[in-house]
């Protein structure tokens, strides 16, 4: 018997061998091409600072299965050239391509009249470009094209791209990350009546790949004092591929939702602008790689090391808060300005803050009674993980209620009481008088009122949205440019904190939401994700990146649940 259970678990083991192998030779397979500048001819300043940024890409690829990576540094225009054509011929039918180009970033005037937009060409800079850079008219297939020897302009990469496409066939899949100056224009000509073949005039064409081109924007993007050395764009791609997407692989549309956030959480924080990151392509709800992008499931990181710690106020209360920096293995699974867990081995110290993320620093508000050196693990708390898991699986905004239920927390000091008919109106003015508690679940008719008082602690703000089959509103009327979350609201009758109001339709079963955040938005960025005018319209994924922005900050949720119904 026992032989026969070891040739049963061999053969067992053989199946899965077998079946692992199956799902591998099933993958499409995947190509990179990277290369990153950082040298150059006098009149370009060194990029030394952010060297390190290839490297970056090349882990961040091979995490997700590519095994073909052609690497290069520091390349003239001419090894550029010899070595893309070089890769090119590599790439099989089918495969998923990748290329990177960091480097210097220019403008030229364009000579061929293909950049109608702007009239000017858009140049990758290699180690041995001039300074100043000046273009020649060059034929290429039957088409006008602007030339440089010694740099490499777009309509040159444009002329790669198609090949690239059309090496890869309609089975292909491309996505072109370009980390330079200018390159949120880099990818294409414009006029296509000159017949400038590029890769945005083939995308349409069925008989070549997918394209899809995130570019950095017209300003320099570098990360200043960063030990890792890489660009802030290849940091916001880093959380592009580390954040945690719950069970679905992404879209484009939603990978890039994270990368656009991140910089503009950078812009925030710092004196440059980065303008707004470019997603060119007609494929953009395409899921990224085909559908064959491996989702980062991890809910902890090890600590790594502490850089410091800060007490924020002097005292022996042992609450008093305290900033600490801990480098961790994985920063980008966790979110800023949301709550982690800290643990000694399986001991839950305390719960904590992270007031940002920088490099692999995750830097944290909790209580000064912690010890900082018994750290070893921060966690994303168990109910935050169900809430973003149960988060991907919504397709309208009214299907919010099970996850803001899942990040509601009891215990923040705030209040609600609501009550039915507890005031009237006489030519314009309030009186109050005794009313019924608002019980949940209860039947109102259009001639009900109900008032709704809310208080909460100085540290976070609040709306109340109106919930019907008619979409979600926010029950006070902001005005543009004004917080949506606030401490305080009025009403018309210049009370604050209490919101008043007759029954309307439809009649049916309605909602009133309180909702609390730790955060503030613009008025109308709030109305753009969170209320909703159209119901019947699914999100799409960037939508629901977004929305998820918002979402996560929710700490108190106070649902009133009521039907209206006609009067007897």
């Amino acid at each position: 018997m026992l032989h026969k259970s070891l040739i049963n678990l061999g053969l067992l083991l053989l199946i899965v061998a077998n079946s692992l192998v199956a799902q591998q030779a099933n993958q499409p397979p995947k190509y990179a091409f990277i290369v990153q500048n950082f040298t150059f001819k006098p009149g370009w300043p060194s990029m030394s600072s952010i060297k390190h940024s290839s490297t970056t890409v090349v882990s961040l690829l091979r995490q997700q299965g590519f095994t073909h990576i052609s690497t290069y540094t520091n390349l003239t225009a001419k090894e550029f050239r010899q070595q893309l054509e070089a890769f090119i011929k590599t790439l099989p039918k089918g495969a998923i391509c990748v290329v990177y180009l960091g480097s210097h970033g220019a403008q030229t005037k364009d000579n061929t009249g293909d950049e109608q937009a702007d009239q000017n060409d858009e140049v990758f800079i290699c180690t041995d470009s001039p300074a100043s850079i000046s273009t020649v008219s060059k034929k290429v297939d039957n088409a006008k094209m602007d030339f440089c020897e010694n740099a490499i302009i777009d309509d040159e990469l444009g002329l790669y791209n198609e090949k690239i496409l059309t090496t890869i066939g309609k089975e292909g899949h491309f996505l072109f990350l370009a980390d330079f100056c200018y390159s949120d224009k880099s990818s294409k000509g414009e006029n296509n009546q000159l017949q400038i073949r590029t890769a945005a005039d083939w995308v349409d064409n069925k008989s070549i790949g997918r394209f899809v081109a995130m570019a950095a924007t017209n300003n320099q993007i570098l990360v200043a004092n960063n030990q890792a050395k890489n660009s802030y764009f290849v940091e916001a791609l880093a959380r592009s591929f580390q954040y945690n997407y719950g069970s679905r692989c992404p879209n484009y549309q939603a990978f890039f939702g994270y990368f656009s956030s991140f910089l503009t959480a950078i812009d925030n924080k710092t004196d440059i602008n980065h303008g707004v990151p470019t997603l060119e392509t007609i494929h953009a709800k395409e899921l990224v790689f085909k559908g064959a992008f491996k989702i980062n499931q991890q809910h902890n990181s090890l600590v790594t090391g502490k850089k410091g710690v800060s007490v924020g106020k002097k005292g022996n209360d042992d609450d008093l808060p305290q900033i600490i920096a801990l480098q961790v293995q994985d920063p980008f699974i966790f979110e800023e300005e949301t709550a982690v867990e800290v643990y000694q081995g399986n001991k839950l110290l305390s719960v904590a803050k992270i007031k940002s993320i920088e490099d692999s620093t995750l830097v944290l508000t909790l209580p000064s009674k912690i010890n900082t050196s018994d750290i070893t693990t921060v966690a994303i708390p168990q109910k935050r993980q169900k809430a973003s898991a149960l988060f991907q699986t919504i397709n309208t905004r009214q299907e919010l209620y099970q996850v803001l239920q899942l990040l509601h927390e009891k215990n923040i000091g705030v209040k609600v009481q609501g009550c039915v008919n507890c005031y009237r109106e006489v030519n314009g003015a309030l009186q109050t008088q005794p009313g019924q508690p608002l019980v949940n679940g209860q039947s109102l008719t259009t001639s009900d009122n109900i008032s709704i008082s809310v208080q909460v602690p100085d540290t976070y703000y609040y709306n109340i949205l109106d919930v019907t089959s008619r979409g979600i509103v926010s029950c006070y009327q902001t005005k543009t440019n004004q917080p949506f979350f606030a401490y305080h609201h009025y009403n018309k009758y210049d009370e604050r904190d209490v919101f008043r109001s007759i029954i309307n339709e439809p009649f049916e079963a309605s909602a009133l939401w309180v909702l609390v955040s730790d955060q503030n938005f613009d008025s109308e960025y709030l109305d753009t994700y969170l209320t909703d005018k159209s119901p019947n319209q699914p999100l799409n994924d960037f939508q629901k990146s977004q929305l998820w922005s918002i979402v996560k900050h929710i700490k108190f949720f106070y649902p009133l649940n009521y039907t209206v119904v006609r009067s007897k």
